[in-house]
C-alpha cells in the first residue's frame, strides 16, 4: 500500500533546508491533499481579511520572503487572472530581462 509523506517548506526562508519540516505520513493522497489544503486554509484565515487595502496584501506578500517590488506586482497579478507574463513584470518594475527578472520568476515556478 501507497503512503503519502508530506514536505513543509516554508518560503520565508527559501532554499534553507533546515526550514523543512514533515507534516505528517498518510494513507491516501485525498488525506495527503486534505492536510496540504488546512495549511493554505489556515494561513489565509489568519493573514487574510476582507477589505484590506493594497498595502496591506502587499505587507502580507512581504511576509513570504517576496521584495516590496515583487510584492506590489504580485498583488496587482493576484486581483485580476493570477497570471502573469514575464514582459508584465518588467513593464512595471520599469526593468530590463535579466538574472532579477529571471530568479524572481523561476522562484516563482518553483514555489508552485
Amino acid at each position: 500500500m501507497s503512503r503519502y509523506t508530506v514536505m513543509v517548506d516554508d518560503n520565508f526562508h527559501y532554499m534553507d533546508g533546515s526550514e523543512r519540516w514533515e507534516l505528517g505520513t498518510f494513507v491516501t493522497a485525498e488525506g495527503a491533499l486534505a492536510a496540504c489544503r488546512k495549511i493554505v486554509d489556515d494561513w489565509l484565515a489568519h493573514n487574510y481579511k476582507p477589505g484590506m487595502t493594497a498595502d496591506q496584501r502587499v505587507a502580507a506578500l512581504e511576509g513570504l520572503g517576496f521584495t516590496a517590488r515583487q510584492s506590489r506586482f504580485l498583488a496587482t497579478v493576484a486581483l485580476h487572472s493570477g497570471y502573469c507574463l514575464r514582459r508584465q513584470y518588467e513593464a512595471f518594475a520599469g526593468i530590463q530581462y535579466g538574472k532579477n527578472v529571471r530568479q524572481f520568476l523561476d522562484g516563482l515556478v518553483e514555489r508552485r
